[in-house]
């Protein structure tokens, strides 16, 4: 908790500073695929929860509460936002692509399991 902390600081000094990165193009892209899948998941793994499935993310555990799966994917969203801040852009994109590609083997394997792309707020 205390090295999010630090990296919200850090962004939040940049941003102050007018040091944000805007993505364009392809990169936008890229990052918009990423925070999508980690949503997606996030709706998945609530949806779960809500329905007496178990977890494998060992994170979370077995049966994670709201409060753990908005806390761990908010944080992993976080994360992603920040490493585009600080990546080179190559690095920046390689990256995206590395989640984009572990949360769709995810939301497939999920989906597999007849989790579908429900949505656990209705």
């Amino acid at each position: 908790m205390k090295k999010l902390i630090l990296v919200l600081l850090v962004l939040i000094g940049g941003i102050a500073r007018g040091e944000v990165v805007i993505p364009r193009g392809v990169s936008l892209g890229l990052l918009v695929g990423a925070e999508t899948t980690l949503a997606i998941d996030a709706l998945q793994t609530t949806w779960g929860q809500r329905n007496n499935e178990w977890e494998s993310n060992p994170i979370l555990g077995r049966h994670p509460s709201d409060l753990a799966i908005v806390g761990y994917f908010g944080a992993a969203m976080v994360v992603t936002w920040a490493l585009w801040q600080f990546l080179p852009p190559v690095w920046r994109e390689i990256a995206a692509v590395v989640i984009i590609g572990v949360e769709s083997w995810t939301i497939g394997r999920n989906a597999s399991w007849d989790v579908g792309l429900k949505i656990p707020f209705t």
